[in-house]
């Protein structure tokens, strides 16, 4: 049985929705209320065999069997998906009957209490559309005041067949429906209580994560700037004193600097975007044409380390082609970097398995030793200084993000010195 929330009430046949709250669908209330019915048709159509049986009154055992017939008509109209006259035939029908039955046969039945149990399954099932509740409710209360008025008035029309188990057949009637409507929140409510759960967790956990993350990103962030403020007064002292010789290379190693804060403010903002969901928009796209986006991003980087890329057609993939192409983007780089080879080259294959499309980054870099492969896809974890590697720390964290909002999974087969090959394994249905 589901739930569904939605941002506003829509009326749509069968489905009605309420901003800010989670409530049952229409669809979930008329499954209950069809059920119900078959059970209320079960226990009137038996106590109509124990008027004829006990104290033979057929008469009154027929009444009761249309009462039956009401009830198996419900179920009937909710499985050809009648559901607009199922609310109708609950509401109105079933009010007309109770009050033809107080009018004909006299009103001894706790004919009230199923006419408050008629009250509240009409309020629910037209909760969101505020005018409709008010004048069903007010036909449904406007019927029993009109059997009660007549009958006190005129009393019945014909002799009251009150029998002595008609309290029990309108009681048990009237908790069978109210427990299925207030069962139905019970789940509602407990569903509510689990989700709240969960979201604490979540949230409770990216707590711990900003924390870590701010705390970090701090750090690294006062080191590029640290050198560029040392090296602009290196470079202004040696202005001052005429002094050129030197020039250039402070101002390269200011440059280093600021380069080395751009990469890290640009994987700041990446991997923000992907925890903040931003790219939340997901559709068909071609891996392949994604790769090549990404490929052409990192065309300066392929020209000046002569880095050869080589991929095959790849098939289409339901996803969010920003954060698929900075995935791609981010493992292509990653294989150019760590890279001491005189041409480096990173192979890209796809493969079907098992119902899960398997991408596989391979490349003849430095590779990483077994001991941390878990390590490098953690926050500013790096292996190396920014010194000997440019680089932030956050390639490969932003890339698990990706692959894990994509419901999968990535893992590195690498040793040093051979080389690393990253296999990103993604279901076929990802929704």
């Amino acid at each position: 049985m589901g739930f569904i929330q939605h941002p506003n009430y829509f009326e749509t046949g069968n489905d009605t929705h309420q901003q800010g709250r989670t409530l049952p669908s229409d669809i979930d209330l008329l499954v209950l209320i069809s059920k119900s019915a078959i059970i209320s048709a079960i226990v009137c159509f038996a106590y109509g065999c124990l008027e004829i049986f006990t104290e033979p009154s057929y008469f009154h055992a027929t009444v009761t069997y249309s009462l039956a017939a009401i009830f198996v008509v419900a179920h009937l109209l909710f499985r050809y998906g009648k559901f607009l006259a199922l609310k109708i035939h609950i509401c109105l029908v079933l009010s007309l009957w109770v009050t033809m039955d107080c009018i004909f046969m006299g009103g001894d039945f706790s004919q009230s209490a199923i006419f408050l149990c008629i009250s509240t399954v009409t309020y629910v099932l037209y909760q969101g559309q505020r005018t409709t509740q008010i004048i069903l409710v007010s036909t449904v209360l406007g019927l029993f005041t009109f059997s009660t008025v007549f009958l006190k008035i005129h009393g019945p029309l014909f002799e009251n067949m009150d029998q002595p188990f008609d309290e029990l057949l309108a009681v048990y009637v009237c908790v069978i429906w109210i427990y299925s409507i207030f069962g139905q929140y019970a789940q509602v409510k407990q569903k509510l209580i689990n989700d709240l759960e969960q979201k604490n967790q979540v949230l409770m956990a990216t707590k711990e994560e900003l924390e870590r993350f701010t705390n970090i990103a701090s750090h690294d962030l006062k080191s590029p700037l640290r050198n560029i403020s040392s090296f602009i007064g290196l470079i202004e002292r040696d202005i001052k004193r005429g002094n050129t010789e030197n020039l250039l290379g402070n101002l390269e190693f200011a440059k280093k600097g600021a380069q080395q804060m751009h990469h890290l403010v640009q994987g700041i903002l990446e991997i923000s975007s992907v925890n903040q969901n931003a790219f939340v928009k997901k559709d068909q796209y071609s891996l392949s044409q994604l790769l090549e986006d990404a490929v052409t991003n990192l065309r300066l980087e392929i020209a000046e380390k002569n880095a050869v890329v080589q991929y095959g057609a790849l098939p289409d993939y339901h996803c969010n082609d920003v954060e698929m192409t900075l995935l791609f983007q981010n493992l292509v780089q990653n294989g150019i970097k760590y890279n001491k080879s005189p041409q480096p080259a990173i192979s890209i294959t796809a493969e079907q398995i098992d119902g899960h499309l398997k991408l596989s980054f391979t490349d003849n870099g430095i590779g990483i030793e077994p001991q941390f492969h878990s390590y490098v896809f953690e926050h500013f974890k790096r292996l190396h200084s920014s010194q000997e590697y440019m680089g932030t720390g956050l390639g490969l964290s932003l890339c698990q993000k990706i692959v894990q909002k994509h419901k999968g999974e990535i893992q590195l087969i690498s040793a040093l010195g051979k080389g690393s090959q990253f296999v990103v394994v993604l279901p076929n249905n990802p929704e």
